[in-house]
């Protein structure tokens, strides 16, 4: 018996045992699963989103400040991003 047979029946006996545990069917748990998928990553999408809109907002409130006369220059966190 090689090695990659004993995983392979392992992961059988282990994956009855969790589908006895949670007591709803496979197709049941694997469109549970699917869907907390597609929430976790739409929400990390929008998290994105925000900070690069935010990001865009910084830098250009760096560049119309920085041309006023007695306004310091500020730097950019965009690049402070790229030089990191």
């Amino acid at each position: 018996m090689t090695a990659e047979q004993v995983c392979r029946a392992l992961n059988q006996r282990c994956g009855a045992a969790f589908c006895r545990r949670r007591g709803i069917p496979e197709v049941r748990h694997t469109s549970e699963v699917i869907r907390y998928h597609q929430r976790r990553n739409a929400q990390a999408a929008k998290s994105h989103k925000k900070q690069r809109h935010r990001c865009v907002l910084e830098s250009r409130t760096v560049l119309l400040t920085a041309g006023l006369p007695g306004m310091r220059r500020i730097e950019s966190l965009h690049s402070r991003r790229l030089s990191s």
